[in-house]
C-alpha cells in the first residue's frame, strides 16, 4: 500500500460521510460561515476544493451528496498527497501532515511538519524538509505537530462548538501515527 492509501484509510473513516453543518465554514462555497452556498461536505472534501477540482463551476448539495470515493481520492492525491510528497515521508509524520493539510489546508500542514522537524518553514514540502522529517525522531516528531494543532485549534472561534471532537479525532490520530512510526505507546 502506498502512504497516500494509508492516510486516507484514516482520514476517510474519520470524516465518515455527506454532512450539512452550517456553522462549519468548509460546507460553504465561499469558505466561510455564511459566503457562498451550503452544499456541505463529503469524506472531508470541503465545498471549496471540491467546486476547485471541477474548475470552478456550480456545485449543489446533490453534487456534494454524490461524490464518488474515486472522485475523492482522486482529489486527496492531486490536491494533499501530490504537494506535500506523502510518498516520500516516513510513516507517522505523513499522516500527521497529511490530516493537518485536510483539515486545515496544505500550508499549515507543511509548516506544523517543518517546525517539528527543524526544515524552514516555507509552507512548501521540498528535498530539505524530506530529508529533515527522514532523519528527525518519528515519535517526537507526531508530538511536536498534535501539540502545534491542538494550540492552533483551541485558537479558533469554532472551539466551542467542535473543540470536543478535535480533541478526540486528534487523540485517534496521534494514536495512528504511532502505529504507523512503529513507536510505542506513551506511558502515563
Amino acid at each position: 500500500m502506498s502512504h497516500l492509501t494509508d492516510c486516507l484509510a484514516f482520514t476517510f473513516t474519520q470524516e465518515g460521510g455527506y454532512q450539512h453543518l452550517p456553522g462549519d465554514s468548509g460546507n460553504w462555497t465561499g469558505g466561510r460561515v455564511g459566503v457562498g452556498v451550503l452544499v456541505g461536505t463529503n469524506m472531508g472534501i470541503s465545498a471549496p476544493v471540491l467546486a476547485h477540482w471541477r474548475q470552478g463551476g456550480v456545485i449543489t448539495a446533490a453534487d456534494m451528496e454524490n461524490l464518488s470515493r474515486d472522485e475523492a481520492t482522486a482529489i486527496a492525491g492531486a490536491l494533499f498527497g501530490n504537494p506535500l510528497r506523502i510518498e516520500d515521508l516516513p510513516p507517522g509524520p505523513d499522516l500527521m501532515t497529511f490530516e493537518l493539510a485536510w483539515g486545515s489546508g496544505l500550508r499549515f500542514g507543511a509548516q506544523t511538519l517543518q517546525n517539528a522537524v527543524g526544515a524552514p518553514a516555507d509552507g512548501f514540502i521540498g528535498p530539505t524538509t524530506v530529508a529533515a522529517a527522514q532523519a528527525a525522531d518519528a515519535g517526537a516528531v507526531i508530538i511536536a505537530m498534535d501539540a502545534a494543532v491542538r494550540r492552533y485549534d483551541q485558537s479558533l472561534q469554532a472551539w466551542a462548538e467542535f473543540g470536543d471532537g478535535w480533541t478526540a479525532r486528534s487523540d485517534r490520530r496521534v494514536a495512528a501515527a504511532r502505529v504507523r512510526a512503529g513507536v510505542a505507546a506513551a506511558v502515563a
